[in-house]
């Protein structure tokens, strides 16, 4: 059904909106898990909606989808189980190193009051900010792929209105340029060391692939 749904919108519209999907479902997955990411995982349902908007979001991750990552996004074990297999990978450094899921790990490592100042300000030029009760930083893996949801989705609805979305798209660029794309190989590269969970190195891998595939396309679309 959301396969017919998608036909017949213009194909920049369908990648804007596939790609919210992907970024929304990316974040929800490498978030400390819920009971209903739980039972998408368990029932398929989270790697069927990956595999649809991967047909419509950039060339090259659909086939990195099917061929390598969609076995590892079910999982068959209780939600406690899957909430210790997150502590383990992100958290706990026990009973062996966890992979940081935060930017400043990774990058501006002796400079990260700067880091938090430039997403910040990324992040309120849209509007946005960081929900002080959550208690979570600006360079989360979670913030930076929901921001790129935002982004995408301000962008389809610009598209839909016959408005110019060019704020957006720019956005988008800069944003993967200067931040997700610097990153995320590195923090890959971790999450294939330490982490023993094949769903969870599959999450990191994909995030990387399609903010990489994303940029790629968004720089050819530059200089055509």
């Amino acid at each position: 059904m959301r396969e017919m749904l998608l036909e017949g919108i213009d194909a920049k519209v369908q990648a804007s909106i596939s790609l919210c999907r992907i970024y929304a479902l990316l974040a929800q997955g490498l978030g400390y898990p819920d009971r209903g990411l739980h039972l998408t995982l368990c029932n398929d349902e989270f790697a069927e909606e990956i595999r649809i908007q991967s047909r419509y979001c950039c060339p090259g991750f659909s086939e990195l989808v099917d061929a390598t990552h969609g076995p590892s996004l079910h999982i068959d074990m209780p939600y406690h189980d899957l909430c210790a297999e997150y502590l383990q990978a992100f958290e706990t450094d026990a009973p062996s190193p966890s992979a940081a899921l935060n930017e400043g790990v990774y990058a501006y490592k002796t400079d990260r009051p700067a880091l938090m100042l430039e997403l910040k300000s990324f992040y309120r030029n849209f509007g946005l900010q960081i929900d002080s009760e959550t208690n979570e930083l600006a360079d989360t893996i979670t913030a930076e792929l929901e921001f790129m949801q935002f982004l995408c989705l301000k962008e389809s609805r610009a598209r839909v209105k016959g408005l110019s979305p060019d704020a957006y798209v720019l956005a988008q660029r800069d944003f993967l340029a200067r931040h997700l794309t610097l990153w995320l190989p590195e923090a890959r590269l971790a999450a294939e060391k330490t982490i023993k969970s094949n769903l969870y190195k599959t999450l990191v891998a994909m995030a990387d692939e399609v903010t990489r595939l994303h940029l790629a396309e968004l720089q050819k679309a530059e200089c055509s």
